[in-house]
């Protein structure tokens, strides 16, 4: 199936499928808003259908989804193809990585606000009717609390919102990539995902964003559910925050030790018995706390 649209920004004939290559377009209304949810993915047949169901499954009905598939060749695009005529869009082709492939989901995006849902995490219930009713006329984007999870999905604790937000720019994110949503026009003038940055783009969409004076607003509530054992973590993620900080005004000096502060964080946390790492979490007022006994994690 080719699927052809002036704004189309993958290939004539890459596979497509969805509500929207057959001409159902779904509409924002004055009383109820479109929302985007875009969610990318490279071969994870295991946790996909667990993010897909999860947005089928909102108490908010007027949902735009798009799956942005980097050429998966594991059968994901067999648990896609499943909810064929639920899914407004997905398209399967190479990207030059995650951000590439969220920055797709954003030229295709019909929504009013929109968001992202990587494909190992999922959404709680009512997560999206919460962010529609917490956006008014002076709020650019919102964001809100998460689950953590073990590999198997089990809640290891929650990690809040850092307040303000402020207070962790420019060296690390202030909440997680999986609650935040913005208004698409604000995503448009603003700019979309640097995707030089492979690990930390959303870091500095974030700081870009503050930069020029978008307003957000907290949600006091669990927005979704994040999965551990992703992309991001270690040096490399380290490296690109301390590169994203200078560029927003973090002095050198400054940057260095907060990057060798972080990696013997990480270090210690993966090593140091659980109940030390505890500890070192609540001596440095971490934003995440435990609803289980805890687990060596490198949170």
């Amino acid at each position: 199936m080719q699927y052809h649209e002036a704004n189309q920004p993958f290939g004539g004939t890459a596979p497509v499928g969805g509500l929207r290559t057959r001409g159902h377009v779904v509409q924002s209304k004055t009383d109820n808003p479109l929302i985007t949810v875009v969610t990318v993915v490279l071969n994870n047949k295991l946790h996909i259908e667990q993010a897909v169901l999860s947005v089928l499954a909102q108490t908010y009905d007027n949902i735009e989804f798009i799956i942005i598939d980097g050429g998966s060749t594991d059968g994901t695009l067999d648990i896609i193809r499943k909810f064929e005529d639920r899914i407004d869009l997905w398209v399967s082709e190479r990207d030059g990585g995650i951000y590439e492939a969220m920055n797709k989901g954003l030229k295709l995006a019909n929504g009013d606000y929109v968001g992202m849902l990587n494909s190992d995490d999922w959404l709680e219930p009512h997560a999206l009717q919460l962010i529609i009713t917490t956006f008014t006329s002076r709020i650019d984007f919102v964001y809100g609390d998460i689950h953590v999870t073990d590999r198997q999905g089990t809640i290891l604790g929650i990690k809040s919102a850092e307040r303000p937000i402020e207070a962790s720019l420019p060296y690390r994110m202030p909440f997680a990539h999986q609650g935040f949503y913005a208004r698409r026009a604000v995503i448009e003038q603003a700019g979309a995902y640097k995707s030089e940055y492979r690990l930390s783009a959303d870091l500095e969409l974030i700081c870009r964003l503050v930069r020029l004076g978008f307003k957000g607003a907290y949600i006091p509530a669990v927005i979704a559910n994040f999965r551990q054992g992703g992309a991001s973590g270690g040096i490399r993620t380290f490296l690109e925050t301390r590169r994203i900080a200078t560029e927003y005004g973090m002095g050198l000096l400054e940057s260095w030790v907060r990057f060798t502060v972080s990696m013997i964080k990480t270090e210690l946390v993966r090593h140091l018995p659980s109940s030390l790492t505890r500890t070192i979490r609540r001596m440095s007022k971490s934003t995440f706390s435990y609803s289980v006994p805890p687990k060596n994690t490198c949170l």
